[in-house]
């Protein structure tokens, strides 16, 4: 792996910013803003800020929160999944 050299400023700098997005080092930081800034499909490497993280889990919910809540309790027991055949 070949170092890169970045001066002081710009190091203080990224280090703030990738604590502030919530990455664990400055590394996955600056790999999350090269595969950005190449391809917005390429890998992430894992590397996912949390409030990207935050925002996915508000979708999610939101999607969850658009489902009716059924009164009825869901019998998914063995013996309701498969018939005496099955057994």
């Amino acid at each position: 792996m070949t170092p890169i050299k970045l001066n002081e400023e710009t190091l203080a700098l990224a280090e703030e910013q990738a604590a502030r997005q919530g990455f664990a080092d400055v590394n996955a930081y600056l790999a999350s803003l090269i595969y950005r800034a190449g391809d917005q499909n390429g890998p992430r490497n894992g590397a996912s800020s949390r409030r990207e993280i935050d925002q996915w889990c508000a979708r999610w919910r939101e999607w969850a929160a658009s489902h009716p809540i059924q009164p009825t309790f869901a019998d998914d027991s063995r013996e309701s999944i498969y018939g005496e055949d099955d057994r």
